[in-house]
């Protein structure tokens, strides 16, 4: 019996430190613990995204009570979603999402976010200790690119030797300031310089979100055209800017573009004067110069000839025999007239 009595004491005392140490480890007090999987959650704000961001919670009760837990989600001032009331058993745990709406176009920022769990019953009645538990996190509202590039113009007619200027205008369609290169391609793989043509204007420049600036940035292309006609007169040629942003970090360069026809032609001016002053003028020069002068002459013999006839006619009508019969017929004349 004795023997027997001892391995029966000995098994309590296993059995009640087992007990003991479950009762150890869990807390005589209501609590909560709340553990989030994203503390930094990005969020895109580009045309098309759905403006949305995400963290997965866990709410655990490392208690032996029955416990009703409010989770209340903060955002800076933006929407969001995951608030409510649960029900914890002793030594559970729960899974809840939250979420953060933000706006398409929002300016690339920070904000922060924060859950904050708070024990509102254990047991059915009101915990008599501050049972909560609380995480902090940013939001950051990410920067995308888009932009806009306009021409003065969409065709032009230019002479050959001259030069003209085309005004474009760029704007920063983005949620934050970009750099931009802006520059000048021709079509069919052409080269305006291997036409003749010489080009200015193309730059990088920075510019702030149209959100922050009341306007877009005009830039000016000066564009001299070769003094000859070749054989294309034609060009059709294209302004572009091209995000350095989305080069960098969206994966393909984001380039807009603006179109301008250019129609080179001969300079009529100039082209009568190389055909007046040319080999060719000269020959023609003479021949009209024959001309003029040989009909110059015509009319002076003309004159000349007309000039004499007058003369006798005129001899003819008023010759007169003697003086008295001159004065005879003036003093007729003069009656005649009264």
């Amino acid at each position: 019996m004795s023997a027997r009595f001892f391995t029966l004491f000995c098994s309590s005392l296993f059995v009640l430190a087992a007990f003991v140490h479950n009762v150890e480890a869990q807390n005589t007090l209501p609590a909560v613990d709340i553990f989030c999987e994203t503390g930094t959650v990005n969020i895109g704000v580009n045309p098309g995204s759905t403006a949305l961001g995400y963290s997965n919670c866990t709410a655990s009760n490392p208690t032996i009570y029955q416990e009703e837990v409010e989770i209340t989600v903060f955002s800076d001032g933006l929407p969001n979603t995951g608030s409510g009331k649960v029900n914890i058993g002793p030594g559970a745990e729960i899974e809840f999402q939250i979420s953060f709406k933000a706006e398409i176009g929002m300016l690339m920022q920070s904000r922060s976010w924060s859950v904050e769990a708070v024990v509102i019953s254990a047991n059915g009645v009101p915990p008599p200790n501050d049972a909560s538990s609380k995480v902090q996190g940013m939001i950051n509202i990410m920067q995308y690119s888009d932009l806009s590039i306009i021409s003065s113009e969409s065709a032009i007619d230019i002479n050959a030797g001259s030069s003209f200027e085309i005004e474009v205008f760029v704007e920063n369609l983005g949620n934050h300031e970009d750099f931009f290169m802006i520059g000048l391609n021709c079509n069919r793989d052409c080269n305006l310089e291997d036409e003749g043509f010489v080009v200015t204007g193309g730059q990088r420049i920075s510019l702030a979100s149209s959100s922050n600036s009341d306007q877009p940035a005009s830039i000016i292309f000066e564009i001299t055209a070769p003094d000859k006609v070749g054989k294309e007169n034609s060009f059709y040629v294209e302004f572009y800017a091209t995000s350095e942003f989305s080069c960098r970090y969206e994966g393909i360069c984001n380039t807009q573009y603006t179109s301008l026809l250019i129609d080179l032609s001969e300079d009529d001016s100039k082209a009568f004067s190389d055909a007046l002053f040319g080999e060719t003028g000269l020959i023609v020069g003479a021949i009209v110069g024959s001309i003029v002068v040989a009909a110059v002459i015509v009319v002076l013999i003309r004159r000349k000839t007309s000039v004499e006839t007058f003369d006798e006619e005129y001899e003819d009508e008023f010759e007169y025999e003697d003086e008295e019969e001159f004065e005879d017929d003036l003093d007729d004349d003069f009656f005649d007239d009264l």
